[in-house]
C-alpha cells in the first residue's frame, strides 16, 4: 500500500475531483465521516456546505484542505468492509482520530492558567457543538464551569454587544476576572455567535428524531428525575434543568454528546417540555402510590359500612351474617307460612 498526501486550499476542487470520478464511474463512495445524513442521501451540495463549514470554524488554518489517497498493488483484491477498514485505522494513526473524539475536561479554577483554560474550552465548544441561542451556548459552558455574560440590560457592555466569559463555581455564580470575547484568538463574540446560530439551526435538524426516540426510551422507564437524568447520561445525553429562586422547575434542556447538538425541549415538542416531563414523572409515580391508596381505603370503607349497618337491633340475624353465611333457602323462617290476609274489597257506591 502507497499512501499519497496533498494538500491545498481549494475544497470545492479537492470534491469535485472525487465526485466526478463517482460520476463517469471510476470511483464508488464506501463511506462518509462527519455528515448528518447517511451517505447514500449525500449531495455534492451536503458534502461542500459541511467541509466549508467546519473549514471556516478555524480561522487559524490557513491550508484547509488535505486530500489522501491509499494506493493498493493490481493484485490484491479487498472487499469493500476491508477498505472502509484500512481507511478508519490509517486516519486513527495519523491522528484524525484525536480530532472526531475530542474530550473537554471541566476547567479547575486555580489549578491552571484561567485565560488559556477559558480560550481551550470556548474555542473547542464554539467548534464542535451545534447552538441556536446564547443560553443554549451557556448551558454547554457550565458543564465546563464557564458562562458568557452579556452584562446587566442597563449596562454599556449589553446595549454595545459586547460579551464576558467568567469561570463559574460549583453553584453557577462568577469567579475570578472576565475576559473579553474579542481577547480569544477565534473571537467569540455576539456578532459571530449570531451568524453561527442561523447556521446550526440547520445543521442541528437531522439530529432532532433521533434525540427524541433516545428520550422516549428512558420516560418510559425512570420514575424519577433523578433516575430519568441518570438514564440518558447512559445514552451520552445530559439534561439541563433550570430552577428559579423558590426552587420551581421551568425549563429543560437536552444535550446530544454523541452529535454535539442541543435542544430546549419545547423545541423537541411540548411533550419533552419541563413541565410535561414533570408530570409524567409524578403520574407514574403517584399513580401507583394512589392505586395502592384508593384500593385500601376502598377495602376500609366497605368493611365500614357493612359493620354499621350490621349493627342494627334485630332478634334474629345481622346483616353481616348473612353476607357471611347466607339463610338456608329451606329453613323454616319466621312467618314463612303465616296465611297471607286478604284485602277487602271496596264496594262502588253510585250517588
Amino acid at each position: 500500500m502507497v499512501a499519497k498526501i496533498k494538500s491545498g486550499k481549494s475544497l470545492v476542487g479537492a470534491l469535485n475531483y472525487n465526485e466526478n470520478k463517482v460520476g463517469v464511474g471510476k470511483a464508488e463512495l464506501i463511506g462518509a465521516s462527519g455528515y448528518a445524513k447517511d451517505q447514500d442521501e449525500l449531495s455534492f451540495h451536503d458534502k461542500l456546505f459541511r467541509l466549508k463549514d467546519l473549514a471556516a470554524r478555524n480561522r487559524r488554518t490557513r491550508t484547509n484542505t488535505v486530500h489522501l489517497s491509499l494506493n493498493f498493488d493490481v493484485t490484491e483484491k479487498l472487499n469493500t468492509d476491508k477498505l472502509v477498514n484500512i481507511a478508519n485505522e490509517y486516519m486513527k494513526r495519523i491522528g484524525f482520530e484525536k480530532i472526531e473524539n475530542l474530550k473537554i475536561s471541566p476547567l479547575d479554577y486555580g489549578s491552571t492558567d484561567t485565560k488559556r483554560a477559558v480560550t481551550n474550552i470556548v474555542n473547542e465548544v464554539a467548534r464542535f457543538y451545534q447552538f441556536t441561542s446564547l443560553p443554549e451556548l451557556n448551558a454547554i459552558l457550565n458543564l465546563y464551569n464557564i458562562t458568557a455574560d452579556r452584562g446587566s440590560k442597563e449596562s454599556v457592555m449589553f446595549s454595545k454587544g459586547g460579551l464576558h466569559y467568567w469561570v463559574i463555581d460549583k453553584n453557577g455564580k462568577k469567579t475570578g476576572v472576565p475576559i473579553k470575547a474579542s481577547s480569544i484568538y477565534s473571537k467569540p463574540t455576539l456578532k459571530l455567535l449570531g451568524d453561527r446560530f442561523k447556521l446550526n439551526e440547520f445543521l442541528r435538524k437531522p439530529y432532532k428524531d433521533k434525540l427524541k426516540a433516545r428520550i422516549d426510551k428512558v420516560i418510559f422507564q425512570a420514575t424519577s428525575l433523578a433516575q430519568f437524568r441518570n438514564e440518558l447520561k447512559k445514552v451520552d445525553i445530559s439534561v439541563i434543568v433550570r430552577e428559579n429562586a423558590e426552587g420551581r422547575i421551568y425549563g429543560i434542556s437536552y444535550i446530544d454528546q454523541l452529535n454535539k447538538v442541543i435542544f430546549n425541549g419545547s423545541d423537541l415538542g411540548k411533550n419533552y417540555s419541563a413541565a410535561a416531563v414533570i408530570n409524567t414523572l409524578k403520574y407514574k409515580t403517584n399513580g401507583n402510590e394512589n392505586t395502592s391508596t384508593d384500593q385500601s381505603s376502598e377495602k376500609n370503607g366497605m368493611i365500614k359500612a357493612v359493620s354499621n349497618l350490621a349493627m342494627r337491633n334485630d332478634h334474629s340475624r345481622t346483616l353481616l351474617d348473612d353476607l357471611v353465611s347466607p339463610y338456608d333457602p329451606n329453613a323454616n323462617l319466621p312467618g314463612q307460612f303465616e296465611p297471607k290476609k286478604k284485602k277487602k274489597k271496596r264496594k262502588n257506591l253510585n250517588l
